[in-house]
């Protein structure tokens, strides 16, 4: 089946466009787990923040371990959580980042997570996939 590329650009417009808007809600809620965690509102019958994340939104324990993780690195780490609010970088690439940044190197490693993967042109076809007919060309991801 062919598709139009016009229909294909909005659809990779809308798609890039909301997930910018799921990062910068998930910013906003790690900001709310490190105010929550900060305040040991989990401390009433569970043993840690991430036992009552995993409980109270159904994250499984490995993934709420590391929302509070991340959370609390990016008390401390300003422009990672700026540039995730803002939709600028992906969850993914924060939590990355969390792992190896400090105050003093998270303006370098920013500047790492917002290189990283957008020098890579997009494929015309994915690999191993099907595309609905040849394309002569090879586009510039759109990177956030």
């Amino acid at each position: 089946m062919r598709t139009c590329t016009s229909d294909l650009d909005r659809l990779d417009n809308e798609i890039a466009e909301l997930s910018a808007h799921l990062d910068a809600a998930t910013a906003r809620l790690l900001d709310l787990i490190r105010e929550f965690d900060a305040r040991e509102g989990w401390n009433n019958g569970f043993r840690s923040c991430a036992a009552w994340l995993s409980w109270r939104v159904g994250l499984s324990p490995c993934s709420a371990r590391e929302h509070v993780r991340v959370a609390r690195a990016l008390g401390s780490l300003p422009l990672l959580a700026q540039a995730l609010a803002r939709g600028e970088l992906s969850y993914a690439k924060v939590r990355a980042l969390t792992r190896v940044a400090t105050p003093e190197t998270e303006e370098r490693l920013l500047a790492v997570g917002r290189a990283a993967w957008t020098a890579r042109p997009r494929p015309a076809r994915p690999p191993g996939g099907t595309s609905a007919g040849p394309c002569t060309c090879i586009r510039t991801a759109t990177v956030r």
